[in-house]
């Protein structure tokens, strides 16, 4: 059974475009300039063909780099909703977030006619 779920086995090998969609279609400069070199790849004739196996072992590690980068909390790291809110107590409310753009121009005030009887 393949990844789509059907009994058809899956293919060994796969063209550069449909290896794009199996990385979730990142842009192309990044994928032939970064991706690709990483990637197990042979030409027949002038067509460029993939290896599936080596989509699944790129994925793979860089899952398991980003494993270890992104669960240690340090400097900069976001907090959860609950500890950021947690910290507040007892301070005084943050300030509103600032509208983009500049601020409002003043409005300036009409004359007043008078009116006269003559």
């Amino acid at each position: 059974m393949n990844m789509a779920g059907t009994s058809e086995p899956d293919p060994l090998v796969v063209r550069p475009n449909r290896a794009r969609k199996m990385l979730g279609d990142p842009s192309p400069a990044y994928f032939w300039g970064k991706i690709l070199p990483d990637l197990r790849s042979f030409l027949r004739g002038k067509a460029r063909w993939i290896e599936v196996q080596s989509i699944r072992d790129y994925v793979a590690r860089h899952l398991e780099e980003d494993r270890d980068k992104r669960w240690h909390a340090g400097p900069g790291r976001p907090q959860s909703l609950a500890a950021r809110l947690a910290g507040r107590r007892g301070k005084a409310p943050a300030p509103p977030a600032r509208r983009r753009g500049g601020p409002r121009k003043a409005v300036p005030a009409q004359p007043q006619i008078a009116a006269s009887t003559g």
